[in-house]
């Protein structure tokens, strides 16, 4: 719903941006897994400590991702 996104964007709990980076990454596993590390551009101004959970859905299915800093 376009209308509560804009509310949580306007609140710091969510953000819109554009992906200008991806460094392929690995997890440091007995398998390893990818775990790409993805740069976002926004204009908007998220209030979000390093190391917190961040999420998006694709297709209806939910992805988690941790932020790392600004």
């Amino acid at each position: 719903d376009p209308l509560v996104m804009a509310g949580r964007r306007l609140a710091g709990e969510a953000f819109a941006g554009e992906v200008v980076d991806v460094v392929m990454a690995y997890s440091e596993s007995k398998r390893p897994s990818p775990r790409p590390l993805v740069t976002v551009r926004t204009d908007d101004r998220p209030y979000l400590g390093e190391r917190v959970k961040v999420y998006r859905s694709l297709g209806g299915k939910p992805q988690t991702a941790e932020y790392v800093g600004p």
